[in-house]
């Protein structure tokens, strides 16, 4: 099994913040299972991906754990765990720092036992009187989520409102699948956005070409949505279906690029905040023909307009006629399943 990112993988990280992973090599599968449903959430957290087998101390662990960056720890609670000099070590850490900084906080994830009540009488049978005490100190709180990891996915919400609340994880508009985006052609990252760089047309106040730069918007049953970060051209009602086709031949010689297609008022309505407001290009605004800064938005077989706000304008009828043209932005569609199994590590 793959050993899932850490956040500093995270190709569009922009928080600092993280949480520290204290768990038994010999629970990795489950552990791992978990980790990945964290990641995609947009969780940020460090374990020792150079873990082996025998759970020997590494002194970068506490590292990590003493980092004024780490803002708490999961603690995976297993009969290995439990017998691990080094999550002994780890738990005596993190029980250290909650001494002086209560806000540092805990959730154990329970594998092997039904409760804490099983843990603490196991530790005691076994005379396992140091770990135990751990246990207790760092379970007092009412606030502590004790979760198995059977039902982490229905516990989810729950965990994602405390991990939100001590800010470990990205405040980007957009989380996305880590291994399948970072495999695409002409990925660029600015201040935690993900761009791509597809196609050429004119989008300077110069008579030239560059390429389009297409801004990740959504991610969503094994779909990527790219829009155009710009207007890039402003043209009547009447040629909307010639300049998609035009465009499609420029930027669909891609196996993984599914469709190109005009923005849409679903698309607006469902991720207005990711797409942000419309500004053109110098060269498409130099093609507005009247004063008003508008745009079209394709609606099932049709079109309408929205200003640069990204909200609806409602008073123009019979579009086809009217003689005005308005702003495009245009969507690739990024299908993963396309994104070929070899090019992925």
């Amino acid at each position: 099994m793959n050993k899932p990112m850490t956040y500093i993988d995270r190709i569009n990280k922009i928080n600092p913040r993280y949480c520290f992973i204290s768990y038994a090599h010999k629970d990795s599968e489950r552990v791992y299972a978990i980790l990945d449903k964290l990641f995609n959430n947009g969780v940020n957290y460090w374990y020792d991906k150079e873990l082996n087998p025998g759970d020997k101390w590494d002194d970068k662990v506490e590292e990590h754990i003493v980092n004024e960056n780490c803002q708490g720890a999961f603690l995976f609670l297993s009969e290995s765990s439990l017998n691990s000099e080094a999550v002994a070590k780890e738990l005596e850490i993190v029980t250290n720092i909650r001494e002086t900084n209560p806000g540092f906080f805990v959730i154990p994830v329970l594998i092997d036992f039904a409760d804490l009540d099983e843990i603490i009488i196991y530790l005691t049978v076994n005379k396992k009187k140091e770990v135990r005490n751990y246990i207790f100190q760092l379970t007092d709180d009412d606030a502590i989520l004790y979760i198995k990891d059977e039902n982490f996915e229905n516990e989810l919400p729950r965990v994602m409102k405390k991990l939100n609340a001590s800010k470990v994880t990205e405040n980007t508009d957009v989380i996305v699948t880590e291994e399948k985006i970072q495999y695409l052609d002409e990925i660029f990252i600015e201040k935690g956005v993900i761009y791509l760089k597809k196609g050429e047309y004119y989008i300077s106040s110069e008579d030239r070409k560059d390429e389009i730069v297409w801004k990740l918007v959504a991610q969503e049953a094994g779909k990527m949505y790219f829009v155009s970060k710009y207007a890039i051209d402003f043209i009547a009602y009447s040629d909307l279906d010639f300049k998609l086709k035009e465009i499609k031949k420029l930027v669909m010689d891609t196996e993984y690029i599914d469709d190109c297609l005009f923005l849409s008022m679903d698309l607006i309505n469902k991720y207005n905040s990711s797409i942000g407001r419309t500004y053109p290009t110098d060269y498409a605004d130099i093609k507005r023909e009247q004063q008003m800064r508008l745009y079209w938005a394709s609606e099932n077989e049709g079109f309408v307009l929205y200003n640069s706000e990204n909200k609806q304008v409602s008073m123009f009828n019979n579009l086809e006629t009217l003689p005005i043209n308005a702003g495009i932005r245009l969507v690739l569609v990024v299908d993963d399943s396309k994104i070929k199994d070899d090019r992925i590590k």
